[in-house]
Protein backbone atom coordinates (compact mmCIF):
# COMPACT_ATOMS: atom_id res chain seq x y z
CA UNK A 1 0.00 0.00 0.00
CA UNK A 2 1.27 3.48 -0.92
CA UNK A 3 1.83 5.75 2.08
CA UNK A 4 1.24 9.51 2.06
CA UNK A 5 5.02 10.04 1.92
CA UNK A 6 5.24 7.65 -1.03
CA UNK A 7 2.37 9.42 -2.77
CA UNK A 8 4.05 12.81 -2.32
CA UNK A 9 7.34 11.36 -3.61
CA UNK A 10 5.55 9.87 -6.61
CA UNK A 11 3.87 13.21 -7.40
CA UNK A 12 7.23 14.98 -7.01
CA UNK A 13 8.91 12.49 -9.36
CA UNK A 14 6.10 12.88 -11.86
CA UNK A 15 6.44 16.67 -11.84
CA UNK A 16 10.21 16.37 -12.20
CA UNK A 17 9.77 13.90 -15.06
CA UNK A 18 7.47 16.19 -17.06
CA UNK A 19 8.46 19.71 -16.02
CA UNK A 20 12.21 19.75 -15.29
CA UNK A 21 15.02 19.83 -17.81
CA UNK A 22 17.78 18.17 -15.78
CA UNK A 23 18.85 14.57 -16.10
CA UNK A 24 18.44 11.84 -18.67
CA UNK A 25 15.70 9.51 -19.84
CA UNK A 26 15.99 6.46 -22.04
CA UNK A 27 14.00 5.61 -25.14
CA UNK A 28 11.29 3.62 -23.37
CA UNK A 29 10.48 6.39 -20.87
CA UNK A 30 10.68 8.97 -23.65
CA UNK A 31 8.02 7.09 -25.65
CA UNK A 32 5.81 6.55 -22.59
CA UNK A 33 6.08 10.23 -21.67
CA UNK A 34 5.40 11.31 -25.25
CA UNK A 35 2.25 9.17 -25.39
CA UNK A 36 1.05 10.69 -22.10
CA UNK A 37 1.70 14.23 -23.39
CA UNK A 38 -0.07 13.52 -26.69
CA UNK A 39 -3.04 12.04 -24.84
CA UNK A 40 -3.32 15.11 -22.61
CA UNK A 41 -3.04 17.40 -25.64
CA UNK A 42 -5.78 15.53 -27.52
CA UNK A 43 -8.05 15.52 -24.48
CA UNK A 44 -7.42 19.24 -23.90
CA UNK A 45 -8.27 20.01 -27.51
CA UNK A 46 -11.92 18.91 -27.25
CA UNK A 47 -13.09 21.54 -24.73
CA UNK A 48 -11.01 24.15 -26.56
CA UNK A 49 -12.67 23.29 -29.90
CA UNK A 50 -16.13 23.37 -28.31
CA UNK A 51 -15.49 26.79 -26.77
CA UNK A 52 -14.04 28.09 -30.03
CA UNK A 53 -17.05 26.87 -32.01
CA UNK A 54 -19.47 28.42 -29.54
CA UNK A 55 -17.76 31.74 -28.74
CA UNK A 56 -15.04 32.30 -31.35
CA UNK A 57 -12.23 34.75 -30.83
CA UNK A 58 -14.25 36.97 -28.54
CA UNK A 59 -14.20 34.48 -25.69
CA UNK A 60 -11.45 35.50 -23.23
CA UNK A 61 -11.38 32.10 -21.53
CA UNK A 62 -9.82 30.70 -24.70
CA UNK A 63 -6.62 32.50 -23.75
CA UNK A 64 -6.52 30.57 -20.48
CA UNK A 65 -7.30 27.32 -22.26
CA UNK A 66 -4.45 27.90 -24.69
CA UNK A 67 -2.05 28.60 -21.81
CA UNK A 68 -3.24 25.42 -20.08
CA UNK A 69 -2.63 23.39 -23.22
CA UNK A 70 0.85 24.90 -23.53
CA UNK A 71 1.64 24.17 -19.88
CA UNK A 72 0.28 20.62 -19.87
CA UNK A 73 1.47 19.56 -23.33
CA UNK A 74 4.12 21.77 -24.89
CA UNK A 75 6.34 22.28 -21.82
CA UNK A 76 6.48 18.55 -20.95
CA UNK A 77 7.17 17.71 -24.59
CA UNK A 78 10.15 20.05 -24.54
CA UNK A 79 11.33 18.71 -21.16
CA UNK A 80 11.16 15.13 -22.42
CA UNK A 81 13.07 16.07 -25.57
CA UNK A 82 15.78 17.87 -23.61
CA UNK A 83 16.27 14.92 -21.24
CA UNK A 84 16.34 12.51 -24.16
CA UNK A 85 19.02 14.63 -25.84
CA UNK A 86 20.93 14.62 -22.54
CA UNK A 87 20.81 10.81 -22.68
CA UNK A 88 22.46 11.10 -26.10
CA UNK A 89 25.05 13.46 -24.51
CA UNK A 90 23.77 16.46 -26.47
CA UNK A 91 22.63 19.89 -25.36
CA UNK A 92 18.94 20.72 -25.16
CA UNK A 93 19.65 23.46 -27.71
CA UNK A 94 19.48 20.73 -30.36
CA UNK A 95 15.70 20.98 -29.97
CA UNK A 96 15.81 24.17 -32.05
CA UNK A 97 16.57 22.36 -35.32
CA UNK A 98 14.60 19.30 -34.23
CA UNK A 99 11.35 20.99 -33.04
CA UNK A 100 11.27 24.64 -34.06
CA UNK A 101 12.77 24.70 -37.59
CA UNK A 102 10.37 22.05 -39.02
CA UNK A 103 7.45 24.00 -37.54
CA UNK A 104 8.63 27.24 -39.16
CA UNK A 105 9.20 25.46 -42.47
CA UNK A 106 5.67 23.98 -42.32
CA UNK A 107 4.17 27.44 -41.68
CA UNK A 108 6.17 28.89 -44.57
CA UNK A 109 5.21 25.97 -46.79
CA UNK A 110 1.51 26.58 -46.11
CA UNK A 111 1.87 30.13 -47.49
CA UNK A 112 3.54 29.03 -50.73
CA UNK A 113 1.90 27.88 -53.96
CA UNK A 114 1.84 24.09 -54.23
CA UNK A 115 4.46 22.58 -56.50
CA UNK A 116 6.82 25.55 -56.64
CA UNK A 117 10.53 25.04 -56.11
CA UNK A 118 10.49 26.80 -52.73
CA UNK A 119 7.41 24.76 -51.70
CA UNK A 120 9.35 21.53 -52.37
CA UNK A 121 12.44 22.82 -50.53
CA UNK A 122 10.47 23.76 -47.39
CA UNK A 123 8.51 20.49 -47.52
CA UNK A 124 11.69 18.42 -47.95
CA UNK A 125 13.57 20.33 -45.24
CA UNK A 126 10.73 19.91 -42.79
CA UNK A 127 10.41 16.20 -43.58
CA UNK A 128 14.15 15.56 -43.24
CA UNK A 129 14.39 17.41 -39.92
CA UNK A 130 11.26 15.68 -38.58
CA UNK A 131 12.66 12.25 -39.48
CA UNK A 132 15.98 13.19 -37.88
CA UNK A 133 14.08 14.18 -34.72
CA UNK A 134 12.21 10.88 -34.69
CA UNK A 135 15.39 8.84 -35.09
CA UNK A 136 17.50 10.95 -32.72
CA UNK A 137 14.98 11.03 -29.88
CA UNK A 138 13.02 7.86 -30.42
CA UNK A 139 15.37 5.20 -31.71
CA UNK A 140 19.08 5.88 -31.15
CA UNK A 141 20.43 4.56 -27.84
CA UNK A 142 21.74 6.86 -25.15
CA UNK A 143 25.38 7.04 -24.21
CA UNK A 144 26.31 4.23 -21.81
CA UNK A 145 27.27 5.08 -18.24
CA UNK A 146 27.81 8.62 -17.07
CA UNK A 147 28.01 11.53 -19.50
CA UNK A 148 28.01 15.34 -19.20
CA UNK A 149 24.39 15.25 -18.00
CA UNK A 150 24.58 12.53 -15.34
CA UNK A 151 24.29 8.79 -14.96
CA UNK A 152 22.32 6.65 -17.37
CA UNK A 153 18.73 6.10 -16.34
CA UNK A 154 18.41 3.38 -13.69
CA UNK A 155 22.10 3.44 -12.75
CA UNK A 156 22.80 4.17 -9.08
CA UNK A 157 26.13 5.83 -8.26
CA UNK A 158 28.45 4.03 -5.83
CA UNK A 159 28.21 6.42 -2.84
CA UNK A 160 24.71 7.80 -3.36
CA UNK A 161 22.04 7.68 -0.61
CA UNK A 162 20.13 5.15 -2.75
CA UNK A 163 23.07 2.74 -2.65
CA UNK A 164 23.47 3.08 1.10
CA UNK A 165 19.77 2.42 1.61
CA UNK A 166 20.07 -0.87 -0.29
CA UNK A 167 23.04 -2.11 1.74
Amino acid sequence: MLSMKGLVMSASNLLRYFYHFEGRIGRQNYWIGTLVVLSVAVLAYFPYAALWKTYGRSFVVLVYVVFAIIFFALWPGIALGVKRLHDRNKSGLWLIPLYWVPTVLDKLNAKLDDGTFLWWITLGGSLILSLWCLVELGFLPGSPGANDFGQAEGVVEANSPDTEAHN
